[in-house]
């Protein structure tokens, strides 16, 4: 598998694939209907744990719980969703089609399109979708995560929540890049008690599982209950 390791979901909507190794590698999910691909995520290497794992838990969540939410919107622009700043960030450029929110210290960015721009005002001309990027300009250690267009709303506005969150996080100091010293501010925090640490760990053990090695045999049965026929919208 050239070094990649792929887990797929019991049910085979959806595919994460991990290279391993790489300082440029990224982990991606792909998520199907039908055979049919829906949408698309890329974690690039370095991305915080509080984005990349709430990413994979809510969509395995989805998955199991209702399939069709899952999959996102069956008209992919319906995924696309205006949001108002998170307090404190400022909103760098509205447009009907694309927002870009800065955070308060212009190290962050989260920025949304619906569609391609069809005059040259708005920011870069990226592809539809949604943009979740951390880390001072010039550090090695800087990440983005990519969701293209038809994303399920509420996987987005998880992200946006968790990614926009003003609590401190919570880092061995020897982990943080020598880049992003200057921009941090550090400080010890007690041990936390045997009853949220307890807490904590049950909410992690039930989303923790071995991955799935693929080699080109069929993924296990379907266990998540099927979708339900789409529904057509009238005009």
């Amino acid at each position: 598998m050239n070094g990649i390791r792929q887990a797929r979901s019991p049910c085979g909507q959806a595919l994460v694939s991990d290279p391993r190794r790489g300082a440029d590698r990224v982990l991606t999910v792909d998520v199907a209907s039908a055979g049919r691909p829906r949408w698309h995520a890329a974690i690039t290497a370095h991305t915080p744990e509080e984005i990349s794992l709430t990413l994979l838990h809510a969509t395995a969540r989805l998955l199991a719980e209702d399939p069709e939410r899952a999959v996102g919107p069956v008209d992919p622009a319906d995924a696309y969703r205006p949001r108002d700043p998170a307090p404190g960030w400022s909103l760098a450029f509205d447009h009907p089609d694309v927002e870009l929110h800065a955070s308060p210290d212009g190290l962050a960015a989260f920025a949304a399109r619906r569609a391609l721009p069809t005059d040259t005002a708005g920011p870069r001309a990226d592809p539809p979708g949604t943009y979740l990027i951390g880390g001072p300009g010039l550090s090695p250690h800087r990440w983005s995560v990519t969701l293209s267009t038809g994303a399920p709303p509420e996987l987005v506005d998880l992200l946006h929540a968790e990614f926009t969150h003003p609590g401190p996080a919570r880092r061995s100091a020897n982990t943080i890049p020598a880049h992003h010293l200057p921009y941090v501010t550090i400080g010890s925090i007690d041990d936390p008690s045997p009853t949220r640490a307890a807490a904590l760990l049950r909410s992690i053990l039930p989303h923790t599982a071995e991955p799935h090695i693929t080699g080109g045999s069929p993924p296990p049965g379907p266990s998540c209950p099927p979708p339900r026929p789409a529904r057509t919208r009238t005009r």
